[in-house]
């Protein structure tokens, strides 16, 4: 399970975020969200647009010129994680 999420971290890194000039627009759908303050959101949305985070949640509108990534089973962290590091 550790592999998916290294797997879908670096996609994110490397693959959402504009490395060109012209605009993007990505949404992340049916992915669990583990956020900082408040409750986890099972299965919510990301929406990210020039590289940035536009919106995120359960009801969010997405764009239909957004490109869909579906990541259904996966789980969306915020900030930086270090993958050698235990939870437990």
């Amino acid at each position: 399970m550790r592999g998916k999420h290294v797997v879908f971290m670096l996609f994110a890194a490397f693959v959402l975020f504009p490395v060109s000039g012209f605009a993007q627009t990505y949404a992340i759908r049916n992915v669990r969200i583990v956020t900082v303050s408040g409750a986890t959101i099972p299965s919510g949305h990301i929406l990210i647009q020039d590289g940035k985070i536009a919106a995120l949640g359960p009801n969010i509108t997405i764009p239909s010129s957004a490109k869909l990534i579906d990541a259904r089973g996966l789980t969306a962290y915020q900030g930086m994680i270090d993958g050698t590091r235990r939870s437990d």
